[in-house]
């Protein structure tokens, strides 16, 4: 496994964790703040962390062939 594909199973285990830590308090949370955060910030990550991780695989990708070409 390459450096980069331990570091993106680490977030996406973190990530995991997060969203099952953000579930278990939004069920609980249930005011207008909650949905603010939730509009503002937290969609944010849902939509930004699958891309992060993606562009991680990409990345590792590129570095992998080009080691293989060196």
């Amino acid at each position: 496994m390459s450096a980069l594909g331990g570091v993106r199973d680490e977030v996406r285990s973190e990530w995991g964790r997060l969203r099952a830590c953000w579930q278990s308090v939004r069920a609980q949370w249930t005011d207008e703040v909650a949905d603010r955060f939730e509009r503002d910030r937290w969609r944010r990550w849902e939509e930004a962390t699958p891309a992060f991780l993606s562009a991680l695989d990409d990345l590792d990708d590129v570095i992998a062939a080009a080691l293989r070409d060196l």
